[in-house]
């Protein structure tokens, strides 16, 4: 059993970094079918979650808005962001 003393924040320790990336609707349709397939890249890449829809709910620490031309541009970029963070937050 864990208490708030015991969170990264309060020990000092650096919590891990996560990403996700935000899928279009458009997309959606463009993978039907093929879903899983962007699923198993997305996971294959570190990609942490994937959420539908138009508009970003947001994040409660901070989020990144890169521009790409397709999905799988989208993953490999996102993908190359994590790995920067986290080598800086080790």
């Amino acid at each position: 059993m864990s208490s708030d003393s015991d969170t990264p924040a309060a020990t000092g320790a650096p919590e891990s970094v996560q990403v996700g990336i935000v899928v279009r609707e458009e997309d959606v349709g463009a993978w039907s079918g093929r879903l899983h397939e962007l699923a198993e890249r997305s996971v294959a890449a570190g990609i942490d979650h994937l959420t539908v829809g138009d508009r970003a709910a947001g994040c409660r620490r901070c989020n990144f808005v890169p521009e790409a031309d397709n999905l799988d541009a989208a993953i490999e970029a996102v993908a190359e962001v994590k790995a920067l963070l986290s080598a800086t937050s080790a």
